[in-house]
């Protein structure tokens, strides 16, 4: 996608072109703005400059995209800015410059409701993991949540300005959000329902409802959202200041979180007991899948491997890997997505040879451009 109004299909393994979709090339102007695959892979939606929302039936392997015809489900009449599937694939999400949201029917191919309440241009929508509830945000760092089982006028969650980060419990039932001062956390299941917390950076617990916070003070909390009582730590060593990048084991039995050394502290939160800290000089920490070994990275180090309970440095990615701001791993472990900042730049590393895989360049919107992978293809990928 991108200014011409063109969809290509690539083959990642091969790296061939396998299919060019031109049914926006005669119908619209302007280029293809979105692309979002079906999570069953059946359709490809697609939408364009001039807003309209198209679904490809891609069928089977089988199917001859070179004459496929592409349904068009309707418009905005402005720039498609994203698209997202409900997990069941049942509903289709377009976001758009017009300031709002539409859901569309994917089997009736039709549209059910559109979503209007923002102020300027949508920017991305995502599902929660019961699939009725939509997130929305705005290009002013509003979020807005939205039941898509009620009539569009009733079922606001959420009006309030967010520019820090978001998240939500492992089960979906309960969203956070922070703005540098204050943690708001909504109670999805009871709509409106609001608690908040003085403090900056927070994680939530995979395993049961609970989110580890640091205060403004920097002191480490851990606050249960079924009684929104403090229930942690009893140890005092998380008492003094200066901590941040709390992150939880994909199992919630461990914590992890950075001093303001750079060192990495971690604990079993059974018992709280303290395991041996590792002296990465590190800005940020993440679990690695088998939850026995830990990431790191920042503006003073290399991303690097490192063996809980030992503290021993597993491995280093390349040396080009220091001055990371941020990073996120993916749910089954084997990729890493890092940040500079500064740059315009998301690099993708595999986490089991350390290897640099992919370069993501955005242009000025923040959208990836077409041209983004100039180093993965110089060598055979490691899947």
């Amino acid at each position: 996608s991108g200014v011409a109004p063109v969809v290509q299909i690539w083959d990642l393994l091969s790296r061939t072109l396998i299919a060019r979709l031109a049914g926006h090339e005669t119908k619209s102007i302007g280029g293809v703005f979105g692309l979002r695959f079906s999570p069953d892979g059946q359709f490809l939606a697609t939408g364009d400059f001039a807003g309209t929302v198209r679904l490809w039936n891609l069928g089977t392997n089988k199917v001859d995209w070179r004459t496929n015809e592409p349904i068009a489900l309707g418009s905005h009449g402005h720039p498609i800015s994203s698209l997202v599937f409900s997990a069941d694939g049942q509903r289709l999400v377009s976001t758009s410059n017009d300031h709002t949201a539409k859901v569309w029917d994917v089997p009736n191919q039709r549209e059910l409701a559109t979503l209007r309440g923002h102020a300027g241009r949508v920017w991305g929508a995502a599902f929660i993991r019961d699939g009725k509830t939509l997130a929305t945000t705005d290009k002013n760092g509003r979020l807005k949540l939205w039941n898509v089982d009620l009539p569009p006028e009733d079922n606001l969650f959420a009006r309030r300005a967010f520019r820090g980060q978001t998240g939500f419990s492992g089960d979906g039932r309960f969203l956070a959000s922070e703005d540098g001062q204050e943690i708001t956390i909504w109670d999805l299941v009871k709509s409106n329902a609001t608690q908040r917390i003085n403090g900056g950076s927070f994680a939530f617990s995979p395993a049961d409802n609970q989110i580890v916070v640091v205060s403004l003070a920097g002191r480490l909390q851990v606050w249960s959202l079924k009684s929104f009582s403090e229930v942690g730590p009893r140890d005092t060593t998380t008492n003094r200041m200066g901590w941040k990048s709390p992150s939880f084991s994909a199992r919630g039995d461990r914590l992890a979180v950075i001093s303001s050394e750079g060192d990495i502290h971690l604990w079993t939160l059974a018992g709280w007991d303290e395991l041996p800290k590792i002296g990465a000089k590190a800005d940020w920490v993440l679990f690695a899948r088998d939850g026995e070994s830990v990431l790191s990275g920042g503006s003073r180090s290399e991303i690097s491997r490192w063996r809980i309970g030992t503290g021993e440095r597993v491995g280093t990615f390349s040396p080009d890997s220091s001055g990371v701001q941020c990073a996120s791993i993916s749910p089954d472990g084997r990729l890493l997505a890092t940040d500079y900042g500064d740059t315009d730049t998301v690099r993708l590393w595999d986490v089991a040879t350390r290897r640099e895989i992919a370069q993501f360049k955005g242009g000025e919107s923040g959208h990836a451009e077409q041209d983004v992978v100039p180093r993965s293809l110089q060598a055979d990928p490691p899947w």
